[in-house]
């Protein structure tokens, strides 16, 4: 299985994997990525019980720099 890049430096419409720690932020929900940025998410549900703890997350990155998440889980 390939391993898929992170969103440091990824175009839009890429695939991607990131991990991190998932927290709210201004009404929605940010992943403060382990390479020290942050990545705001569109989420297809809400992430009750992931909320504050250290998350790995797949997903494809949008034009406007959020990350359409297609898997969450705890790392």
């Amino acid at each position: 299985m390939t391993q898929l890049p992170t969103s440091q430096g990824a175009e839009a419409g890429t695939r991607v994997a990131e991990t991190g720690r998932l927290v709210r932020e201004a009404g929605g929900f940010v992943l403060q990525c382990e390479h020290g940025g942050k990545l705001p998410l569109l989420l297809p549900r809400t992430p009750v019980d992931e909320v504050e703890k250290r998350v790995a997350l797949t997903g494809i990155l949008e034009g406007d720099g959020m990350l359409a998440v297609e898997t969450i889980r705890l790392a």
